[in-house]
C-alpha cells in the first residue's frame, strides 16, 4: 500500500467522481460499485497515473478501493466493501493472442459466453479455534488451495492441534466461473474458436447468461493443469475479473467509419443494387437467383416489434433449402456465415440438441454450468444448420421455441432460465431417399415433422434435373473458376503467365465485397427501421385476401394461405426497404416479397393433383386431397364392416370408387403409420 498513490486517487476521484460517490454512498449497500473511465485516468495530471497502473494494476487497484474507503463524506457511511470498476480501457486483445507477457497485466477482452456456472460462496479469510486453549487464529485465504492453521499461534501453547472451524466467523465472497470464446468474425478462418476462463466474484456475479457478448476487463492471472501425476509445468490463462461491458447493440462489433457510411449510401441508390448483391453471394455458384435473392433478405432481416402487452413479434425470416445431393446448398449456408455480422455454421448429423441449443452440465469442480449452443450463439445474426434431416426426432422438436419464440429454455438441476436466440435460421436438407421423386409429395420424402417446416418463411427445392443449356451453361462455369483459380496460383508462385490478368478477376468474383456487404448488413440493421405506409399494406393484404378468396367459396378447398405467411410477407418487406435505405416501404418491396413466396410456394405448397395452393402440405403433411382420400378409404372400410376386413374386398371397393391397386396401397401404409387402422394379419385390416 502507497500512501503517496492513495493521496493521489482521492484527489483524483474528488476532482472527476464526487457526484458519483455521493450517490453512492446514498445509496450503499444496495450500491457498492463506483465505474471509472479509464480515459479519465489519462487525462489526470498528465497521465501520471498511467505509468503506476500499467506497472502494477492488481496493488494500483487496492490502493484505488482503499481511496474510495477514505474519502472524508458528508454521510456517516462507511464503504468498506465499495469497488473501483474499470470501463472503456483501450486497445482490447483477442483471446486468441493473449501471452506470457500479459501475466498479471490489465487487459480487456471481447467473447461470447459459452458457459457460466451458478454462483458459489468462496472463502477469503477463515477462522479456526485450538480445541486446547480457546485462541482463535484468521487465515486470509488467497489462492484456490484451503490454507488450514498447522501450529497455534498462542506462544504458551502451539501445538499441533486440534482446531476447529468457526464457520460462522468465515468471511465469504460470491463466484461464478465464466467461459468465453472468440466471436463469429474473428476467427480468421480458424474452425475452433479460442476460449478463455473468467473469474467473477463480487457484485458482478449473477448478471450475465451464456450467449452473451461482452467486454471483460481484468487482469490475466495463471492456474496450474492438473493432470493424474498432479502439477505440470503447462497453466491456463485466467481473467480476474475487475468490471464487465455488455454489448447491447448486437452490431456494435462492426466498426463503421464515414467512409463506409458514404460507400453504403452509393450502394443503396444503385439501381442494380439487388443484382449485385446476388451476383455477390457466393458467385462460384452458378443460378439459384431466386434462392440467393431470399437469402439476401435473410441477411438484412425485418424488424423485431414488441406489442403493448409485451409480446415479442420476430423481424428475422427463416429459410429452408430441400435439394438433391450436389446442388451446392452445403456452399451456400457456408457464404452466409460470412456476409453475417454475426453467423454460427452447425450440423443436424454431428451436433446434439445440447450442441444447438443449450444444456446445463457439470464442470470439473462439481459446479453446474449454462452451456450455449448454437442458436444461442448466434443471438442477432445467422444460423445455419446443414443437414437437418439427420436430426433425431426429439432434436428437432427443440428448435420450436428457438425458431418461434426465439428464446431458448433451459430446466434441469434446479437451473430454470430462458436465453436469447434471436437468429434467424438457415436450414438446408436432403430427401428421405437421397434424390426427390417428383411423382411423390414433398412431405412425404422428408423426415423433418410439418411443425417444424411450417416455422420456415420460405422453403426451396433444389432439384438436379438434367438440362442440356442449363447444364452447359454451369459445367463451363465451374471449368473456367477452376482454371482461374490455378492461373492465380501459378501468378501468386511468381512463375511465367501468359493469360490476361483481367479475365483472371472477374471470373467468379462478387461485384460487392464481403466485408462492404457485412458493414452494409450492420449498419441497416443499427440505423434503419422501415415503416410499411398504408398504400404498401394494402398491396400486401389484397395479396393475402385474393389468396385466401380463391378458395373460400367452399369448405371442402384448402386454405392457401395463413396469417403466419403474412407475417412473412411484413418481414422479406422490410428487409426489402432496408437495403435501399428506405424510411418507408414502397411498391416494388412488396412485389418483390410477393414474387419470392409464389416462387416458394409454387414448388412446396402446390397440390400437384389439384393445381391448387394448400397449406396443409407442409404444416399437417397432408394435403386437403390426400385427406379427402383418406375419409373416402375409411369409409369403405366401415362400409365393409370395420372389423377385420379382408384386403383385397377393399382394393375392389376402391377400384369402383376410380382408385387402381397401388393408390389404396399407399392410403392404406398411410392410415398404419397415423395409428388409424390396424392389421390383426397380413390381410386384413381394422378400423380403430
Amino acid at each position: 500500500m502507497n500512501n503517496d498513490t492513495i493521496n493521489e486517487l482521492v484527489a483524483f476521484l474528488k476532482l472527476y467522481y464526487w457526484d458519483d460517490i455521493l450517490e453512492l454512498a446514498n445509496n450503499y449497500p444496495d450500491k457498492d460499485n463506483l465505474i471509472v473511465d479509464y480515459s479519465n485516468i489519462e487525462t489526470y495530471n498528465s497521465g501520471n497515473l498511467v505509468p503506476i497502473f500499467k506497472e502494477s494494476p492488481a496493488t494500483f487497484l487496492e490502493d484505488f478501493n482503499e481511496a474510495l474507503r477514505t474519502i472524508d463524506l458528508p454521510v456517516d457511511v462507511d464503504l468498506k466493501s465499495a469497488t473501483i470498476r474499470i470501463h472503456n480501457f483501450p486497445g482490447r486483445i483477442p483471446i486468441s493472442d493473449i501471452r506470457s507477457e500479459h501475466i498479471n497485466k490489465f487487459i480487456a477482452v471481447e467473447g461470447i459466453i459459452s458457459q457460466i456456472t451458478s454462483v458459489k460462496p468462496k472463502t477469503t479469510m477463515t477462522v479456526h479455534q485450538c480445541m486446547r486453549c480457546e485462541c482463535e487464529m484468521e487465515i486470509f485465504q488467497t489462492g484456490t488451495k484451503l490454507i488450514v492453521p498447522q501450529f497455534c499461534d498462542n506462544e504458551t501453547c502451539g501445538k499441533k492441534g486440534p482446531f476447529k472451524d468457526l464457520v460462522e466467523k468465515y468471511e465469504f465472497v460470491n463466484t461464478q466461473d465464466v467461459l468465453i470464446q472468440d466471436p463469429p468474425e474473428s476467427l480468421k478462418g480458424k474452425t475452433n474458436p479460442d476460449n478463455l476462463k473468467i473469474n467473477v466474484e463480487g457484485n458482478l456475479v449473477g448478471k450475465l447468461n451464456a450467449g452473451d457478448r461482452v467486454i471483460f476487463n481484468g487482469i490475466i492471472s495463471i492456474l496450474p493443469i492438473i493432470g493424474r501425476d498432479g502439477k505440470s509445468t503447462y497453466f491456463e490463462f485466467v481473467l480476474n475479473a475487475n468490471s464487465f461491458e455488455k454489448l447491447v447493440d448486437d452490431y456494435e462489433e462492426i466498426e463503421i467509419t464515414e467512409e463506409d457510411i458514404l460507400l453504403i449510401t452509393e450502394c443503396s441508390k444503385d439501381p442494380k443494387i439487388f443484382t449485385k448483391l446476388i451476383q455477390s453471394i457466393a458467385p462460384a455458384i452458378k443460378g439459384h437467383d431466386e434462392i440467393k435473392e431470399a437469402l439476401v433478405l435473410q441477411l438484412f432481416g425485418g424488424t423485431s416489434k414488441i406489442l403493448n402487452d409485451n409480446t415479442r413479434i420476430r423481424g428475422e425470416s427463416h429459410i429452408m433449402l430441400i435439394g438433391d445431393p450436389g446442388v451446392a446448398k452445403s456452399q451456400l449456408l457456408r457464404k452466409m456465415i460470412e456476409f453475417a455480422p454475426r453467423g454460427i455454421l452447425a450440423s443436424g448429423k454431428g451436433s446434439s440438441i445440447a450442441g444447438l441449443t443449450a444444456t446445463a452440465t457439470k464442470d470439473e469442480s462439481g459446479r453446474w454450468t449454462l452451456q450455449a449452443g448454437a442458436l444461442v450463439l448466434a443471438d442477432g445474426g445467422i444460423a445455419a444448420i446443414d443437414e437437418m434431416d439427420k436430426m433425431s426426432k426429439e432434436d428437432q422438436s427443440a428448435f420450436h421455441e428457438a425458431m418461434e419464440q426465439q428464446t431458448v429454455t433451459i430446466t434441469k438441476a434446479g437451473i430454470n432460465t430462458t436465453l436469447r436466440s434471436r437468429c434467424a435460421i438457415l436450414g438446408a436438407a436432403n430427401p428421405k431417399y437421397g434424390r426427390f421423386d417428383k411423382f411423390e409429395a414433398i412431405m412425404s420424402q422428408l423426415t423433418l415433422p410439418p411443425a417444424l417446416m411450417s416455422r420456415f418463411d420460405l422453403i426451396f427445392l433444389m432439384l438436379d434435373i438434367p438440362n442440356e443449356k442449363k447444364d452447359s451453361e454451369i459445367s463451363m462455369h465451374i471449368l473456367q473458376s477452376h482454371q482461374a483459380g490455378i492461373d492465380r496460383k501459378i501468378i501468386e508462385s511468381k512463375m511465367p503467365f501468359s493469360g490476361e490478368i483481367d479475365e483472371i478477376r472477374k471470373t467468379a468474383s462478387p461485384e460487392i465485397s464481403p466485408e462492404l456487404i457485412k458493414k452494409y448488413v450492420a449498419y441497416c440493421r443499427k440505423c434503419v427501421i422501415p415503416r410499411i405506409p398504408d398504400d404498401v399494406i394494402r398491396i400486401l393484404q389484397n395479396f393475402y385476401l385474393d389468396m385466401r378468396r380463391s378458395t373460400s367459396n367452399s369448405q371442402d378447398n384448402p386454405v392457401p394461405v395463413t396469417a403466419r405467411q403474412l407475417e412473412g410477407l411484413i418481414r422479406l418487406t422490410e428487409a426489402s426497404a432496408r437495403i435501399r435505405l428506405r424510411q418507408f416501404a414502397e411498391e416494388d418491396d412488396a412485389k418483390r416479397t410477393i414474387r419470392l413466396t409464389l416462387a416458394s410456394m409454387d414448388q412446396v405448397y402446390k397440390d400437384p393433383l389439384t393445381g391448387k395452393y394448400d397449406v396443409d402440405i407442409v404444416a399437417t403433411g397432408t394435403s386437403k386431397s390426400q385427406k379427402d382420400k383418406i375419409q373416402l378409404l375409411k369409409n369403405v372400410i366401415d362400409y365393409l364392416g370395420r372389423y377385420k376386413v379382408q384386403k383385397v374386398k377393399i382394393i375392389e371397393e376402391m377400384k369402383l370408387k376410380g382408385f387402381d391397386e397401388r393408390t389404396t396401397e399407399e392410403l392404406i401404409e398411410k392410415m398404419k403409420r397415423s395409428g388409424d387402422i390396424m392389421s390383426p394379419s397380413h390381410d386384413t385390416i381394422t378400423l380403430v
